[in-house]
């Protein structure tokens, strides 16, 4: 499923600024996990300058704003992070 035009979709190289992780905390706990960057994958999407959702590893697992959710957007986001792991 192709992702919607304004969507982007990239790997986190490094920790995210605080507060980009308080936002992604309002979608997951989780987001504590990407503190952790390089020994586990994250990867976050965006849309129109908003951070809309994101992925870490270890177990796989994405988390996406719920007026965003069902777009692919999920997929996509597991996927970047499986290719980093692959690598």
């Amino acid at each position: 499923m192709p992702l919607p035009a304004r969507v982007r979709v990239s790997k986190l190289k490094n920790c995210p600024s605080d507060s980009v992780l308080r936002v992604l905390k309002q979608l997951s706990e989780r987001a504590d996990d990407l503190r952790k960057i390089p020994e586990v994958a994250g990867s976050v999407a965006s849309a129109g300058g908003q951070v809309i959702g994101f992925a870490v590893s270890q177990p796989a697992e994405a988390f996406v704003s719920t007026t965003w959710q069902k777009r692919g957007i999920e997929e996509e986001l597991v996927r970047v992070i499986s290719e980093a792991s692959a690598q």
